[in-house]
């Protein structure tokens, strides 16, 4: 390994301005949901992204048996 000559402090310094920065878009860009009511059920498969792709794919599997037909 190289021997390098870095200010002791620096990866402390690194860490603690990393954590502070994803603290602050974490705070703002999170909503409040204090006195809102939250869903309790999962959405349904058509408005969730994971299943969003089968879906896709399963339409597109439809659509090539009826063109085939």
């Amino acid at each position: 390994m190289v021997d390098a000559d870095f200010w002791s402090p620096l990866p402390y310094i690194t860490l603690v301005v990393i954590a502070s920065l994803d603290f602050i878009l974490f705070y703002f860009n999170t909503e409040e949901t204090k006195g809102k009511p939250m869903p309790d059920s999962m959405p349904p498969r058509e408005q969730s992204w994971l299943g969003r792709k089968k879906l896709d794919q399963e339409l597109l599997d439809v659509e090539k048996k009826t063109e085939n037909n």
